[in-house]
């Protein structure tokens, strides 16, 4: 069986102000998405290398990620990142998953907490807009 190929297409949750960050000097966060974003991006094909082009959105560079667990579809946004692991001094990664313009709902809870400890994953998560963590121990005792 042939996976279905992950596009953005109609999602543009990275751009509607859950990630903080600047394009162009206009600030993008929390209740002020990016100013270029009207429907879609007005500006994708010159849109700048950072932050637009080297984001990587998990559900879309990942395929352990459900396609229901699209951005758009879930109100969620999973990004990879690292830690500093100070009983090795390596960094390890981690997933942080971001509500999106709703709590998150319980079926998608449920399946990355259970992806997570079935998977020895580590993930920073927020519900209702406070973050939690599972995974390694040295993961729980990391500032981030």
């Amino acid at each position: 069986m042939i996976a279905p190929r992950r596009e953005c297409g109609d999602c543009g949750k990275c751009c509607e102000g859950w990630l903080h960050c600047s394009v162009l000097g206009h600030a993008i966060y929390r209740e002020r998405p990016c100013f270029f974003l009207h429907k879609t991006c007005t500006i994708y094909e010159n849109r700048p290398d950072e932050p637009c082009k080297s984001y990587e959105c998990s559900w879309l560079s990942e395929d352990v990620f459900p396609m229901w667990m699209k951005p758009n579809l879930a109100n969620i946004i999973i990004t990879k990142r690292s830690f500093m692991n100070k009983q090795t001094n390596q960094f390890e990664e981690y997933h942080e998953i971001l509500e999106a313009g709703s709590i998150i709902d319980s079926r998608t809870l449920n399946w990355l907490v259970l992806w997570a400890i079935r998977n020895n994953r580590n993930i920073y998560y927020q519900v209702n807009d406070v973050f939690h963590k599972i995974g390694s121990r040295e993961f729980l005792m990391a500032a981030l």
